[in-house]
């Protein structure tokens, strides 16, 4: 059995269609649902009865609004199938064998990852294939997750990315297929596509916060401590090159503040990633970065550990 486990918020315009793309799977009678309502203004009850005849569908309310971290640690708590995905209530999946693909092809690895497709704002899509820092279109092994204690933390933002490296840090046995899985759709105004919210500066806040996190929970669980410190060295480099767009702005001494504990971690737990390794992330961050910096990343790191 599948469980697939869908957060939702106000997402009564929208949950229809996700449940349609989950009726259509071709291994539908495998898949069970859980709908965690994180205290929507109404419930999603008629939902069963719409769906009876189709889908195994168990509803959830949470009693406060806590956001799709807890939402999602509830799902993993009251479902029990080995193999799980997690679908937002304004996505869908892309075909029939959407999942059967990812099912099909787990067999004798631990993580496996579908195309993803993007919808951008202007209808067009972007598409990634062996996409990581997020958990759509991907399936999990609750074995995995359950034998490391690896769950969501309660924030609102990036709570998805900082939950997939904590299980990439477990070392799974990987595989990346060549399918269409998932459609992450634009929706004007949800949690993460809202221009006032999303693409505000403040947004770093989240990303660093939660880098923080797994990372702190990575050593913390004792996982491979290389791919911890890969991940910072990652994380680091891609401040330092975005510290450049904002370099002499009011809010570039806010991003070194806010930067300081990672950089800190950055600094103790530098042991096992060689110079090489370090001089490819520089490169390709610095490859996909229009001009020169302003600083060199020696003196970003020198301005956050002040």
């Amino acid at each position: 059995m599948i469980d697939v486990i869908i957060p939702a918020f106000n997402a009564h315009d929208t949950i229809r269609k996700s449940l349609l793309s989950i009726c259509l799977q071709d291994v539908r009678e495998d898949i069970k649902v859980y709908i965690i309502d994180d205290c929507s203004d109404k419930p999603y009850d008629y939902l069963k009865e719409e769906f009876k005849d189709y889908l195994d569908i168990t509803i959830y309310r949470l009693d406060k609004n806590s956001g799709p971290g807890v939402a999602r640690n509830k799902g993993l708590e009251i479902s029990n199938s080995e193999l799980i995905m997690f679908l937002d209530a304004d996505d869908e999946f892309i075909n029939q064998f959407s999942v059967s693909a990812l099912k099909n092809s787990i067999k004798d690895f631990d993580l496996e990852i579908g195309i993803l497709e993007v919808e951008n704002e202007d209808g067009s899509i972007t598409y990634y294939n062996n996409h990581d820092r997020c958990l759509h279109g991907k399936m999990y092994r609750r074995s995995i997750l359950d034998k490391y204690d690896i769950r969501f933390n309660n924030s609102y933002r990036h709570e998805d990315s900082s939950f997939h490296e904590l299980y990439l840090f477990t070392n799974p046995r990987t595989q990346a297929i060549e399918e269409y899985v998932y459609l992450y759709r634009y929706k004007k105004g949800s949690l993460t596509r809202n221009k006032k919210e999303y693409e505000e500066f403040k947004n770093y806040k989240s990303y660093i916060d939660n880098a923080l996190w797994a990372a702190e929970q990575g050593k913390e669980k004792k996982l491979n401590k290389y791919l911890v410190e890969e991940m910072v060295i990652n994380s680091v480099v891609y401040l330092y090159y975005e510290y450049q767009n904002y370099y002499n702005e009011d809010y570039s001494k806010q991003l070194i503040d806010w930067i300081k504990p990672l950089v800190l971690f950055y600094i103790e737990h530098n042991e096992l990633i060689d110079q090489d390794k370090h001089k490819s992330v520089m490169d390709w961050y610095k490859s996909n970065f229009v001009g020169e910096p302003y600083i060199t990343f020696d003196e970003f790191i020198d301005l956050a550990n002040k």
